[in-house]
Order: structure tokens, then sequence, then C-alpha cells
């Protein structure tokens, strides 16, 4: 419930400079993911909500009319997916994902969830908005990796210190 505030900032935000449809382009495949790969979260409300603003505002307003290949966009489904099966899903200290069948079923819903968003891209989605699915998968996938969470000092595979 504490998201929906930023998503109704984010949405109107987006509405009022003209990209909504490009908002959405890249916040539903970055939800997508996330349901399944975990991933970092900001440590207060305020942060969120500038990194929500930046990913699903700013960067579909910079990218407004790019246009990406079938190549490039399969190029980086691939990469995501490689990406997802290595390091997803992703936990956190305060929700660290316990059991490790939980964690295989969320790993393979995250890298199958990526090849279905590049089935589903390539056929039914306008060309114009290649890219900026990509980039909700990528932004998505960012936060998983383990690069990401020492850079902002977290800690990662917090699941081990309950199932020792």
């Amino acid at each position: 419930m504490h998201n929906i505030p930023k998503l109704i900032l984010t949405l109107a935000v987006a509405y009022l400079l003209d990209i909504l449809p490009q908002a959405i382009a890249v916040w539903l495949p970055f939800v997508c993911i996330r349901i399944y790969a975990g991933g970092l979260h900001a440590k207060s409300g305020i942060s969120c909500a500038g990194v929500t603003l930046l990913l699903f505002v700013v960067a579909p307003y910079v990218l407004k009319g790019a246009v990406a290949s079938v190549e490039l966009l399969i190029l980086i489904f691939i990469a995501t997916g490689f990406l997802l099966y290595k390091y997803a899903p992703a936990d956190t200290a305060n929700r660290p994902i316990l059991g490790k069948k939980k964690r295989v079923r969320l790993k393979k819903g995250s890298v199958a969830v990526n090849f279905i968003l590049m089935i589903t891209t390539i056929l039914f989605i306008d060309k114009t908005l290649y890219l900026l699915v990509a980039l909700g998968v990528s932004f998505a996938v960012t936060s998983t990796l383990p690069l990401m969470y020492k850079l902002l000092g977290r800690s990662t595979n917090n699941y081990e210190q309950y199932e020792q």
C-alpha cells in the first residue's frame, strides 16, 4: 500500500510530460521481473520516490523517440536472462528468501518471465517501445546484481544466516 502514492505520482508526472505509455513500457516489465527476481530496495520512501521518478519518468523522457532493432532487443534479453539465471533471486536483509525450493522456483520464474517478455515484446509491442521494455527489464536485473549490493553497502544472500 505504501507504494501506491509513488505510483500515482510517477504516472501523474509521466502524464504531464506526455510520456505515460513510455513510462508504463518501462515500469510494467520491471514489475514483472521483480516479482520473481527480487532485488534491492531503497532505504527510505523519499529515496524510493526519487529513484522511481528517475527510472520510470526521466529515463523514458530522455529516450522518447529512440528505437531499437529486434536484434538488439534479443541480445538484451539474452544477457538479462543469463544474469537472472546467475543472480536471481536477490533478497534483502529485511526480506531474506528462505528455502532452497522457493529460491529455485523464483529463479526459474524470473528467467521464464524474461523469455515471455521477450516473445511478447517482439510479437505484440510497437517497435518504438522495444528499447523501453528492455530498459525496464534491465533496471530490474541490475537491482539483483551483487555489484549493486556492494556499491550500496548491502548484504547479499541474507537467507544464509537463517538456514545454517
